[in-house]
């Protein structure tokens, strides 16, 4: 399999690293009807790492052996809903990756529906995650899901986050 590389500037044309910052562009994204697999790549400096912004109709999320690093908001995010189960069941896969420097969650999933995809987020590292300046303190991994297997919700790890614990509801 393939990776990714994106980078970008800040206005002036270029890109450089001195002047790369969280927010240089939006970052990878996937709308209701689509899927992403990811693997094996690195997004940085992006508003969201990877996220699916799809409420309805998510194909899948699959994100593995990846870095997502100075994210403005969430590293890896996802906001789907299922109220009737497809031929296919949705996919949500959080897996092996490494997530540093989010300004909100490291990672954030919420799957919500009757028919909601029962998440994997496993053998994540998140490093200085929930920094944000606001009065709210992020917590390094946030997942939320009517549908929640602890054997799929292992094996995750980090520091130096600003709530360190991972977040279940």
């Amino acid at each position: 399999r393939g990776g990714a590389r994106a980078a970008g500037g800040g206005g002036s044309g270029g890109w450089s690293a001195d002047a790369a910052s969280p927010g240089d562009w939006g970052g990878l994204s996937v709308g209701a009807g689509g899927s992403i697999e990811l693997e094996h790549a690195a997004v940085r400096w992006a508003q969201f790492g990877v996220g699916a912004f799809s409420g309805s109709g998510l194909g899948g999320f699959v994100v593995r052996d990846s870095v997502v690093a100075h994210s403005q908001y969430q590293g890896l995010y996802v906001n789907a809903s299922r109220e009737s189960a497809p031929a296919a069941a949705m996919v949500i896969d959080v897996s092996d990756n490494t997530v540093d420097g989010a300004a909100h969650d490291g990672i954030a999933i919420r799957s919500e529906g009757a028919a909601a995809a029962v998440p994997t987020v496993a053998n994540n590292t998140v490093n200085h995650a929930g920094s944000d300046s606001g009065f709210f303190r992020w917590p390094a991994i946030a997942v939320d899901s009517p549908q929640l297997d602890p054997s799929r919700l292992t094996g995750n790890g980090g520091s130096d986050n600003a709530v360190g614990e991972m977040g279940l509801s």
